[in-house]
C-alpha cells in the first residue's frame, strides 16, 4: 500500500475506485487531509458506492451497548442472521473476510469488514497509531501514557462503523452497523434509504420498517391505536397493517384488501381490466400492459421502423414486476422472425438451408424454381421465358440421399422418371433436361398408352413388347377408350399399319368366347354379354348382345326378375319367397294419431315377385312388430305381438285427459279406462293435433302456434315466493290475492279472470303460455287443470311410451 500525492483537498473518510484492484482513502496528513492509495487484498475488488453485494451465508453484528455490557465498550459484537443483499455506502475493497475483522492499512490507518465483504477504512486520529495485534487505531497504556478518548464514548468510524472507546481510553473498538444501518452521531440508526428486496423488521414494539422493494429504501411505519410490531409487522387483534390482493366476487375484477387499524377490511376495486400487484405487504391496482395469451408479433407496432424480419415484440411476465410488460427480442444470425410461432415458442427461424432448391410460382402454379441464400428463399427463376413454353418444376434425379432437393424444369409429361408419350404408334422419350424427343418406332412392338392424361395434354406410353398373337386378333392402340385406333394381328404379329372405328368412335378392348382379343368401337356391347332391359315396366326383361354388337330383344324371366351382375352379364332372381307378406304403399297415420304403419299389403308370387297391394280399411294400418313380424292391417299392436311395437311395448293412447286406453291380445282396442281421483292420462306426443274446444269455449284449428294465440290461455306464476298453477285454489292454500307474474319469459296478458269455470287468481289473464311452432301441445296442466286444446293422447311427454295414469 502506498502514499500518494494530494493534488487537491479531500474530506476525511471520502474514498475512491481509481480502478478494479485499488482504492484510495482521504486520511489525515502532516499538512492536512490527504489522498491514501491501497490496493486491495488477494481476492478483492474496489467497488464503487452503490454497488450491489451479495452477503448469502455471512452474518451482521449487533453492537452491545456499554452500559448493558457493564462498561466493557470491547464487548464482542452479537451475530444476526444476514440479509440478502446490501449496497456499497462509499467505495470499498470487497472480499470474504468475517464481519467485525479488524487490520492496519498502515501504521496511521485501519479498516474494518462490515456486512458483504465490504472492508470500511478507519483513519487514526492525532496521536494514535494502529496497533499490528489488534488492527484497531489506539495509543499505549499505561504511566505516561495519553487518554486518546473517554472510556465508553461513542463516535463514528465510517458511515457504516460505529467505534466505542474502552475502559481505560487507550483504544477505539470498531463494531459495524447491521445491514441497512449508517452511522449517525456515534449510534447505528436504520438507513431508510438503503436497499432492500423484500422482508420487514420491528425498531420497537410500536415502530416497524417496511421494505418498499429493490432501491426503494425503507418506509417507517408507527403501529397506531392497539396494533403492536409483531413478527416484523404492526399486528392487531384481527390482522396485521397492510394490503394484498384478492377479486370481487361479483365482477370478478381485481381488488386491494387493506387492513385497517388491525381490527377490520377495507376493499378496492381495480378498475376492468387492471390487475392487483402485490409488493411485500402493500398491494396496489395497475393496468394490465399486454396479453400473454397474444401470440408474438414480428416488428414493433410502437415504431414501425423496426425491421420485422430481424426483430420481434413479445408480452412476458416480468421478473421483477409481475406483470406482464412488452418486450422486444432479435433474431439472430440467418434466422428472420415468422409470424406463425405458437405462444411460447421462438419466432425466429431459418427459411432453408444454402444450396437448396423448391418449386415456386413465377407465371402459374409451380412453374419456377427458387434456391436458398444467407438462409433465405432467394427470387423465382421462371421455367418459361418464352411465351409457348409450358415447363413445370420436378424434383430432378438425385442418387445421393445426403445431398440437398435439387429442382429442374420439364415438360409435365416428363414429371416422372423414364417417362414419354406416344404419338402415331411410335414413342417420344423425356430427354434428360426434362423436354421430350422425336417420335421413333419401338424397337420392338409399338407404343400404347398406360397412364392418365396430364395437364399438358399428353398420356403416358410405353413400347407394348408383347408380340405374340392369333391371327385375326383386335387390340385397341389406347386400350382405354380415348383413342379410336386399333391394330389386328396378321402371320402372329400385330400389324404395325392402324385402322380406326367409323366415325372416330372410341376403341375398346375385350375377348370373345374363344379368349380371343377382339375390338369394341363407339357405344355398341359386346357379343354374348347381358344386361336387364332398361325399358322393362316389371323389371323381368333381359336383353342379348348380338354378334353385331346390338342389343337383341328382351326376354322375361320365368321366375324372378332380371338383376346386372357386374357390366357385362345379367340373371333372373326370385325378389321375394313365394306365400311371403309385407306391408306396403305411403305411410299412414294409426288411430291413436301416434304410431305409424303403412296404407297396404302385398303378397309374394309363385314367380317370386311381388304382386299388385292391397289397400288396408277403415282406421287400420299395416304394421310388422319390432321383432319383423308381420301382423297386416290392424288398429294396434297389442301385448302378444313378438317384440311389441318399436318401444317394444303394446300400443296405448289417452283418448282424453281423464282415462287411458291399450290395446288388446287380438290388435284391437280395449275400452278406455278412467284414470284415479287427481292423476291424468300422459301418453307418447301425438305427431298430429286435430281440432278442439279451447278454454274460452271456441273451437280451434290445429295445434298450431296460430291456434294458440288465438285462445289465451292461464300458466304458472309466482306465489310465496314459489311457482305454482294460476287457480283460485292455488291462490287461496298459498294466502295471496293475485300474481306477480310468471316465469315464462315473453308472456301477454289480456283481460278476463275466469277459466273452465275456475276462478283465476291473476288480476290479468295470461296468453300465449308456452306457445310452440311444432305440432307438440301443451301438457293437460297448463289450463289449470283442464283439458288443453289438444286431446290429451296429443300432449304427452317427451319421454313417454306408453300412456298412463300420472298424479297431477
Amino acid at each position: 500500500m502506498t502514499e500518494g500525492c494530494s493534488e487537491e483537498p479531500c474530506a476525511l473518510g471520502a474514498t475512491e475506485c481509481p480502478t478494479s484492484g485499488l482504492l484510495r482513502a482521504c486520511v489525515p496528513g502532516t499538512d492536512g487531509n490527504e489522498w491514501l492509495v491501497m490496493a486491495c487484498g488477494p481476492g478483492e475488488s474496489c467497488i464503487g458506492a452503490g454497488g450491489e453485494v451479495p452477503v448469502s451465508g455471512a452474518t451482521t453484528s449487533t453492537p452491545v451497548d456499554t452500559a448493558d455490557a457493564g462498561g466493557d465498550a470491547s464487548a464482542t459484537p452479537v451475530n444476526s442472521p444476514a440479509e440478502t443483499l446490501t449496497t456499497t455506502a462509499v467505495a470499498a475493497c470487497v472480499g470474504t473476510c468475517a464481519v467485525g475483522q479488524t487490520e492496519c492499512v498502515n501504521d496511521a490507518t485501519s479498516r474494518v469488514c462490515t456486512a458483504g465483504g465490504v472492508w470500511s477504512v478507519d483513519p487514526c486520529s492525532v496521536g494514535e497509531a494502529c496497533n499490528a495485534t489488534t488492527g484497531v487505531c489506539g495509543v499505549s497504556s499505561g504511566s505516561g501514557a495519553v487518554d486518546t478518548c473517554t472510556p465508553a464514548e461513542a463516535t463514528c468510524a465510517t458511515d457504516t462503523v460505529r467505534k466505542v472507546c474502552d475502559v481505560d481510553g487507550t483504544a477505539w473498538v470498531p463494531v459495524p452497523c447491521p445491514l441497512n444501518s449508517i452511522c449517525t452521531d456515534g449510534a447505528c440508526v436504520v438507513d431508510l434509504d438503503s436497499s432492500c428486496d423484500d422482508g420487514n423488521r420491528c425498531l420497537d414494539n410500536k415502530t416497524s420498517l417496511r421494505c418498499l422493494g429493490e432501491g426503494g429504501g425503507f418506509e417507517q411505519v408507527d403501529c397506531v391505536g392497539d396494533t403492536y410490531c409483531v413478527g416484523q409487522q404492526c399486528q392487531g387483534s384481527l390482522c396485521a397493517l397492510g394490503s394484498t390482493c384478492g377479486a370481487d366476487s361479483d365482477s370478478g375484477n381485481a381488488q386491494v384488501i387493506t387492513c385497517v387499524d388491525g381490527e377490520s377490511f377495507s376493499y378496492t376495486e381495480c378498475a376492468a381490466g387492471d390487475r392487483c400487484r402485490p409488493v411485500g405487504d402493500h398491494a396496489f391496482c395497475e393496468p394490465i400492459k399486454c396479453d400473454t395469451t397474444v401470440p408474438v408479433e414480428c416488428g414493433d407496432p410502437s415504431d414501425p421502423s423496426v425491421d420485422d424480419e430481424k426483430f420481434f415484440t413479445q408480452c412476458v411476465f416480468s421478473s421483477t414486476s409481475g406483470v406482464p410488460e412488452i418486450v422486444v427480442g432479435e433474431c439472430l444470425g440467418d434466422t428472420i422472425c415468422t409470424s406463425n410461432a405458437g405462444i411460447g415458442q421462438s419466432p425466429c427461424r431459418q427459411e432453408c438451408t444454402d444450396g437448396e432448391q423448391m418449386c415456386d410460382s413465377a407465371i402459374g402454379a409451380l412453374d419456377g424454381i427458387s434456391t436458398c441464400l444467407d438462409g433465405q428463399w432467394g427470387p423465382v427463376e421462371s421455367c418459361n421465358p418464352g411465351v409457348d413454353a409450358r415447363k413445370i418444376c420436378v424434383l430432378a434425379e438425385n442418387e445421393d440421399p445426403a445431398a440437398l432437393a435439387q429442382y429442374t424444369c420439364a415438360e409435365p409429361i416428363c414429371a416422372t422418371t423414364e417417362a414419354a408419350t406416344c404419338e402415331g404408334g411410335q414413342i417420344r422419350r423425356c430427354l434428360p433436361d426434362g423436354s421430350l424427343g422425336a417420335a421413333e418406332a419401338c424397337e420392338i412392338g409399338f407404343c400404347e398408352n398406360t397412364g392418365v392424361v396430364q395437364e399438358d395434354g399428353l398420356t403416358q406410353g410405353t413400347c407394348n413388347e408383347d408380340l405374340a398373337c392369333t391371327d385375326g386378333e383386335e387390340m385397341c392402340i389406347s386400350g382405354n377408350g380415348i383413342d379410336s385406333r386399333y391394330t389386328v394381328c396378321v402371320n402372329g404379329e400385330w400389324s404395325r399399319e392402324f385402322s380406326a372405328c367409323p366415325e372416330g368412335g372410341a376403341c375398346d378392348d375385350y375377348e370373345d368366347d374363344e379368349e380371343l382379343a377382339k375390338k369394341l368401337c363407339g357405344e355398341g356391347c359386346i357379343p354374348n354379354s347381358r344386361r336387364c332391359d332398361p325399358d322393362s315396366g316389371d323389371g323381368k326383361g333381359v336383353q342379348t348382345c348380338s354378334a353385331a354388337n346390338e342389343w337383341g330383344t328382351a326376354a322375361d324371366c320365368t321366375t324372378g326378375i332380371c338383376d346386372n351382375v357386374g357390366s357385362e352379364d345379367a340373371v333372373c332372381v326370385m325378389d321375394c319367397v313365394p306365400g311371403t307378406l309385407r306391408c306396403a304403399g305411403a305411410a299412414k297415420l294409426s288411430s291413436d294419431s301416434v304410431k305409424t304403419g303403412t296404407a297396404a299389403t302385398q303378397t309374394c308370387q309363385a314367380d317370386g315377385s311381388w304382386a299388385d297391394s292391397v289397400d288396408c280399411e277403415g282406421a287400420t294400418t299395416c304394421r310388422s312388430s319390432a321383432s319383423g313380424a308381420f301382423l297386416g292391417c290392424i288398429e294396434c299392436i297389442g301385448p302378444d305381438a313378438p317384440g311389441g311395437n318399436e318401444d317394444n311395448e303394446a300400443d296405448s293412447y289417452c283418448p282424453d285427459v281423464n282415462s287411458v286406453r291399450s290395446c288388446g291380445a287380438d290388435n284391437t282396442w280395449l275400452d278406455a279406462v278412467t284414470c284415479p281421483t287427481d292423476t291424468v292420462c300422459e301418453g307418447e306426443p301425438a305427431q298430429v293435433c286435430t281440432s278442439c274446444t279451447g278454454p274460452d269455449g271456441v273451437t280451434i284449428d290445429a295445434c298450431t302456434n296460430t291456434a294458440y294465440m288465438a285462445a289465451p290461455a292461464c300458466g304458472w306464476c309466482w306465489m310465496g315466493g314459489s311457482s305454482f298453477l294460476c287457480t283460485a285454489a292455488n291462490a287461496a292454500a298459498q294466502g295471496v290475492t293475485d300474481c306477480t307474474g310468471i316465469d315464462t319469459p315473453g308472456s301477454n296478458t289480456a283481460s278476463g279472470t275466469d277459466w273452465g269455470g275456475t276462478a283465476g287468481c291473476c288480476e290479468n289473464a295470461q296468453t300465449t303460455y308456452g306457445v310452440f311452432s311444432g305440432p307438440w301441445c301443451l301438457t293437460h296442466d297448463a289450463w289449470g287443470g283442464e283439458a288443453d286444446c289438444c286431446d290429451a293422447n296429443q300432449t304427452g311427454g317427451g319421454n313417454q311410451t306408453v300412456a298412463e295414469c300420472l298424479p297431477l
